[in-house]
């Protein structure tokens, strides 16, 4: 009887098989984390067709979890790229903490160009949580107070 009874409703059927699925998918996702972050520019240097920056980071982690902090990227939305560099010791974000860094960044000199017309700057690390998990999170950075912009 129930065999014809979902013969009769294959919709039905779909519906429950993909409403199956789709909570076992949502219990293995991890928790989404949200990092927030402000920038200012401490120096530049013109290396030709490269420009290097040295930004002074704040990254706050209003999260439960410690984060580990891996890899840093500046990313632009007007550009498909980014530059990624190791973070050059453990960088720990504690949970309801933050942290206040100096980081460097080696840019093409396009890249650049685009960074300092794009109003939108943003930051792309790469982290592992104290559960293990690795996530890398976009944060959109703020100009600190007072900072140098790009």
């Amino acid at each position: 009887m129930v065999y014809r009874t979902m013969r009769a409703h294959p919709f039905l059927a779909m519906v429950l098989a993909g409403l199956l699925v789709s909570t076992g998918m949502w219990a293995q996702r991890p928790a989404v984390r949200t990092v927030s972050g402000s920038y200012s520019m401490i120096q530049q240097t013109d290396l030709g067709e490269q420009v290097q920056l040295r930004l002074r980071l704040e990254l706050a982690n209003p999260g439960d979890e410690t984060l580990t902090v891996q890899v840093f990227g500046l990313e632009s939305p007007s550009l498909a790229g980014q530059s990624g560099t190791p973070a050059p010791a453990a960088i720990i974000l504690s949970p309801h903490g933050s942290e206040t860094l100096t980081q460097d960044f080696t840019v093409s000199r396009i890249a650049y160009d685009h960074w300092r017309t794009d109003p939108r700057h943003r930051l792309v690390i790469g982290t592992e949580s104290s559960t293990g998990v690795k996530q890398t999170i976009v944060i959109s950075l703020r100009r600190m107070t007072g900072g140098k912009g790009l």
